[in-house]
């Protein structure tokens, strides 16, 4: 449903919605003044502290104790069932006759973010619930001090009973330290267990270092043969050269380097004669010849030098491999001799840490339990968790009657009330399968709703249907002039319902006294043979009518008995007639229509009042036959299903069906009584213009 519908159903159920709810809102009033008895409240406060002694006994192994960080431990301390229990004894000595009851309005609630609570409680007097607030919070004082002092008794056996089997594990672990260095053979574990590594990793260096001497020296060997190689090439070949790997080599035998001193002493003595004497000179000539001959023998000797040299590395190279290969032999055969002997004292070492590890963290709680139990033993009595606040003692003067402060909250009470209302008047709504204005016309029946009629008596209908211009005129002159105007105009009209006491009668006549003010020769025929009621709304007689012209005993003819008039220019009637055995049989088609064939030749117009669908098959014969069959809704009686199934039937005969009227409609009668207001206050000119 949309807001609209919403808003729709509170109009058509304003009545429910008031009602209820006005009911809702008295009895709640009558309640709160009448019923309800004096209720008192009061409140006092306490404080929420864990004793330092908690914190000391919370630190015993295994022990979980009160600590004030959850709010909701406060509460259900100070509510607990024991509590409440001695807060009731207490009170029942004081009063004799205390209602127990009170004891379940006990509240509480932290204040804030601190560690004081607030108690309320209620009572039928002031004095009772100040009572009882003050009971409760010695009491949960009280509860909470037997509570600490259990604790810490709890804990002192606790920390005995963990110190014993602390000490116990100490002594175990000693036990089994003492065991392994006996089976190591050694008092002091952990000096010969480094000692034997450290002989160890020396073992291991050593021979790591000589096994890379070994590898370095053999890479020396290779880059000294590769070397010695190509010098020899360079010194013998086609073009013999010596080379600066040669002369690296040359210079570090002593003849060599004395033959180059001696050679470049004669040189710079050359230089010096040079410098005296011509070239011819005697001196400068033999120098040039003891040049020649020292130059003759550096070379030789520089040759025989590179041999001999690269001789000596290599031959020292394998010296030192020599000694590597010693030095490998020997450390090897010492590690092999100490190894396993090292690797029993680790064994015995990694066991020997790892229960000296837990000896050391055993004995470091074995001391803080004999701290623990030296602060509990001196503790004495403790304070509970409970605190009480002098200052904030209830008093009685500080009560307040909570009852007699519900006129306050009235406008709860309203709101409450206008819920009610609200869903009052939506059951009843949703209960309601009548059919109430042109919305559930629509949404039901799928038709529309021509016009709609407000609700007016019969001596009314009479006096508005003769007053031309009136309201009643104007709706019905609009409902003809709809049928007339549509597409194909409706000359024979049947009026009818689904079930009878919806106004179809009353309609039929004011639908043909408006076909007759707009100067139609119209015909009123009564086609309900059952309970036919047409003449009685005119006055008129009726003796003979619409049974007699189906059963041919009187012809349809200008003047005959059977059309009477109505006192009404241009409309006739033609009653019932005599009520005859069977209706339905008389009602055949072919007798119908010959009687409206006839009709159709000498009116304009022919209105026809019908029986109820539902309750007879006769309309259903006649709507068969007519050009039109206006259907008759009252609003607010007409059940939804008796609707749809009659416009089905209706269907089924093929009868057409231009709208519905809908009679005494709330909206209608609401512009009927402001047109009437309206036109009363109006000049008489005005009114007729």
């Amino acid at each position: 449903m949309t807001l609209k519908d919403y808003l729709r159903v509170f109009r058509r159920r304003a009545l429910w919605f008031l009602a209820t709810a006005g009911l809702v809102f008295v009895l709640i009033l009558l309640y709160f003044v009448l019923v309800q008895k004096p209720v008192y409240r009061n409140t006092t406060k306490v404080l929420i502290e864990s004793p330092p002694q908690i914190s000391v006994a919370a630190q015993v192994p295994q022990r979980t104790y009160l600590t004030p960080n959850t709010q909701a431990t406060w509460q259900n301390l100070i509510t607990a069932a024991t509590v409440k229990e001695r807060t009731l004894e207490r009170l029942r000595k004081d009063y004799p006759n205390y209602n127990g009851e009170w004891i379940k309005t006990v509240v509480t609630t932290p204040e804030g973010a601190t560690q004081i609570v607030l108690i309320e409680g209620h009572g039928a007097t002031a004095e009772e619930a100040t009572a009882l607030v003050n009971a409760l919070a010695k009491e949960a004082v009280t509860f909470s001090t037997e509570m600490a002092n259990d604790h810490v008794k709890d804990a002192r056996k606790a920390a005995e009973t963990a110190l014993k089997e602390e000490e116990g594990t100490a002594a175990k672990l000693t036990a089994e330290l003492t065991r392994i260095r006996g089976e190591s053979g050694s008092e002091d574990l952990r000096a010969d267990f480094e000692h034997l590594r450290n002989d160890v990793r020396d073992a291991e260096s050593k021979i790591r270092a000589a096994e890379k001497t070994l590898s370095t020296n053999k890479l020396r060997l290779d880059a000294l043969r590769r070397e010695r190689a190509d010098i020899e090439y360079r010194m013998h070949g086609p073009v013999p050269e010596f080379s600066d790997g040669a002369d690296w080599w040359a210079r570090k035998n002593p003849r060599v380097a004395r033959l180059s001193e001696e050679l470049e002493q004669l040189l710079r003595d050359e230089a010096a004669a040079a410098r005296k004497y011509e070239p011819q000179h005697e001196t400068r000539r033999k120098l040039k010849e003891a040049i020649r001959e020292k130059r003759i023998a550096l070379d030789e000797a520089r040759r025989d030098a590179v041999g001999r040299e690269m001789d000596k590395e290599e031959q020292a190279i394998r010296s030192e491999n020599h000694a590597a290969e010693i030095e490998i032999r020997v450390t090897a055969d010492q590690f092999k001799a100490l190894r396993p002997k090292y690797e029993k004292t680790a064994r015995h070492h990694q066991e020997y840490e790892a229960i000296d590890k837990r000896r050391t963290e055993v004995q470091s709680r074995v001391a803080q339990l004999k701290t623990i139990q030296t602060t509990l033993a001196a503790a004495g009595e403790v304070q509970g968790y409970v605190r009480p606040l002098p200052d904030e003692t209830a008093k009685v003067a500080s009560a307040s009657n909570i009852a007699s402060q519900a006129g306050k909250f009235w406008p709860m009470g309203l709101l409450f009330a206008l819920i009610l209302g609200a869903a009052a008047a939506y059951v009843r709504e949703m209960m309601d399968t009548t059919l109430r204005t042109d919305y559930d016309v629509k949404r039901h029946l799928n038709l529309p709703v021509l016009t709609d009629i407000p609700k007016v008596g019969q001596s009314d209908l009479i006096i508005l249907s003769a007053a031309e211009g009136s309201f009643m005129a104007e709706k019905f002159d609009t409902l003809s002039t709809i049928l007339q105007k549509s597409e194909h105009p409706a000359k024979t009209i049947l009026v009818t319902s689904s079930v009878p006491e919806e106004g179809k009668t009353t309609v039929s006549v004011d639908l043909a006294i408006a076909f007759a003010r707009q100067g139609r020769r119209t015909l009123l025929v009564d086609g309900d043979l059952r309970v036919p009621s047409v003449h009685r709304f005119l006055r008129l007689g009726n003796n003979v009518g619409f049974s007699e012209l189906l059963l041919g005993t009187v012809a349809f003819e200008a003047g005959a008995a059977v059309l009477q008039e109505s006192g009404l220019p241009n409309l006739q009637v033609c009653t019932s007639g005599s009520k005859p055995e069977n209706p339905y049989a008389l009602l055949d088609p072919q007798r119908i229509e010959i009687v409206l064939e006839a009709a159709r030749q000498n009116y304009d117009v022919i209105v026809m009042d019908s029986p109820p669908i539902l309750r007879t098959g006769d309309a259903l014969k006649i709507a068969a036959l007519v050009d039109a069959t206006l259907l008759v809704i009252e609003s607010g009686r007409t059940d939804t299903r008796e609707a749809t199934w009659a416009k089905r039937l209706l269907e089924n005969v093929s009868a057409k069906i231009p709208g519905v009227l809908l009679n005494k409609a709330g909206g209608a009668r609401e512009q009927y009584y402001y047109y009437y207001s309206y036109y009363a206050h109006r000049p008489r000119s005005e009114r007729t213009a």
